[in-house]
């Protein structure tokens, strides 16, 4: 499946660490990688991980969040049953 390529790098770190979750800071820092986050960067993964879920659905795949308190939202990717 072609991905741009925010949904790639996204798609690629919670690859990466399945069956784990990764958390949203972390998904956050590969999309900017080496550049300034700007202060919209937590809508901006909600968005990409938002359509990465759609592309995912049409191979039975979705991506989960698990809000983790202190820590912060943390996303993995799931099987559809």
């Amino acid at each position: 499946m072609a991905l741009p390529n925010v949904l790639r790098t996204v798609a690629n770190a919670l690859v990466k660490a399945y069956p784990e979750a990764v958390p949203a800071a972390d998904l956050i820092a590969a999309i900017y990688s080496g550049s300034k986050q700007p202060a919209t960067a937590t809508k901006a993964l909600r968005v990409q991980i938002h359509r990465l879920r759609d592309k995912l659905r049409l191979c039975g795949w979705t991506v989960n969040k698990n809000l983790g308190g202190f820590y912060g939202a943390h996303y993995r990717l799931e099987q559809l049953a």
